[in-house]
This record gives C-alpha cells, structure tokens and sequence, in this order.
C-alpha cells in the first residue's frame, strides 16, 4: 500500500499523494464508506454508477431469490415426471 501524505491549511485537509499515483484531472470524488476515505477520479463513464453504489447504506441486504422450478434435464436426472409438478 502506497502512503500519501495529509496537509492543513486552514480549515481545509490536503492529501499529498506520491509520483505512483497519477492523476488525469485536477478534481477527486471524495466521499466516505465506514472507516474508509475514498478518492475517485471524477472523470470516467462510470462515475454516476459509482455515486449511486456509494449512496447506498452500508446495512443493505439482498434476499435470497425465489427458487426456480427444475429443468427438464434436472427432472430427468431425479426420475421426476411432469405430472408431479403443481
């Protein structure tokens, strides 16, 4: 993991970041996740998608999705007939 370096001036925080990571514009997308501080390239065609995830709660769950009837090919493999299906 690469180290940058936090500046002050003023009110403001700057963070000073090393030669390996290169910047394409003058501007980051910063937001926050937990404990985690994140700079994004504002520039890039999936910035909206990554600021639609990034407002989403932290304690979202997904449900389990409905179960699917069988294949054919997996009634086929259990000996199962149509008529028993409902």
């Amino acid at each position: 993991m690469t180290t940058a370096k936090v500046c002050r001036s003023g009110d403001c925080h700057g963070v000073r970041l090393p030669q390996q990571i290169r910047l394409h514009g003058g501007e980051l997308g910063a937001f926050r996740r937990g404990g985690e501080i994140i700079l994004r390239d504002q520039k890039g065609p999936m910035l909206r998608a990554f600021q639609s995830l990034a407002s989403l709660r932290n304690d979202l769950t997904i449900a389990d999705p409905p179960e699917r009837p069988a294949t054919k090919a997996q009634r086929d493999e259990t000996g199962e007939t149509e008529e028993g299906l409902t």
